[in-house]
């Protein structure tokens, strides 16, 4: 009797486990999708976009005021508010009335992905060159230093989907990237 009593405890709990076991199995296995070969595949390519030299050493100026699309770091310095834009450069906001930020300006640097400053001085990556640009007397700045080719090819402005690409010395510095389908 006692047999009988372990035995039929024993039994319910193993068919359980086979139904669960078959349940995870049907569910996984329902999660596999098989494509269909008529459907078009659509791949997305990035085509960079090179600059030369002289270009890039002539990139850096204060132009018009542009709306902010692709926004990235902010700080403040005294009564402006620097807002950056990937790749383009830097949206210059006066923010003497805080109730109503004006956009003013708009510090161009090729290729730019992050800035800093220290004192009067805007340190901003310029494609592969470390510009140094005083911005004590907006909107006249001025590049008081540039170091060419501080960051490597290797640094330089990646794909957006992170994927490799060859890149073509003779063709300049990669400032920004277009999306092709």
């Amino acid at each position: 009797m006692k047999n009988n009593l372990v035995f039929s405890h024993f039994l319910p709990q193993k068919i359980l486990q086979f139904v669960l076991a078959g349940i995870l199995l049907f569910g996984f296995t329902a999660c596999f999708y098989v494509e269909d070969p008529s459907e078009p595949i659509y791949e997305t390519e990035y085509s960079p976009v090179y600059i030369s030299r002289q270009d890039l050493n002539n990139s850096v100026k204060f132009e018009n005021a542009r709306p902010l699309k692709e926004t990235g770091k902010i700080f403040m310095k005294g009564s402006y508010v620097f807002v950056g834009e990937r790749y383009e450069g830097v949206h210059v906001i006066d923010n003497r009335n805080p109730k109503s930020p004006e956009n003013v300006g708009f510090i161009a640097i090729a290729g730019n992905v992050d800035v800093s400053t220290k004192g009067n001085i805007l340190y901003a990556d310029n494609a592969v060159d470390l510009v140094a640009i005083d911005i004590s007397n907006l909107p006249a700045i001025k590049v008081v230093k540039r170091v060419e080719e501080i960051f490597s090819e290797a640094n330089q402005v990646l794909p957006p989907d992170g994927g490799s690409f060859d890149y073509d010395s003779d063709k300049g510095y990669i400032i920004d990237w277009i999306k092709n389908e």
